[in-house]
């Protein structure tokens, strides 16, 4: 979610983009952004100001390192998950937890 919050298109996700940066909250995406980029933080906090505009912005940081990186570290946490599927989950419904894992791995395609 905090990936298609930036790179997600408003018709796909049905909301506008960069809602996270303009409630102020660091997710993975915007910190690993900075931590690659420190120059890109100024940014950030004028885009939440409203002093700098959104779109732009968020444009920038969808194809940024940073957001590479933490698509990969999503699709690994699902490969975990999926991995985890194998063991004893009691009576859980492991191919609906399949199905929401593959569904999560689409969306960050």
């Amino acid at each position: 979610d905090d990936i298609l919050d930036i790179a997600g298109l408003p018709s796909e996700t049905g909301k506008r983009r960069g809602t996270d940066i303009l409630s102020g909250t660091m997710t993975l995406p915007i910190i690993l952004a900075i931590a690659a980029d420190p120059g890109i933080a100024a940014d950030i906090t004028a885009a939440a100001r409203g002093e700098l505009p959104l779109e732009p912005l968020c444009d920038r940081l969808a194809t940024h390192p940073g957001t590479a990186a933490a698509r990969a570290r999503a699709i690994e946490e699902v490969g975990h998950a999926v991995e985890a599927l194998d063991g004893d989950i009691g009576a859980a419904d492991v191919d609906a937890l399949r199905t929401i894992a593959a569904g999560v791995v689409d969306r960050y395609a």
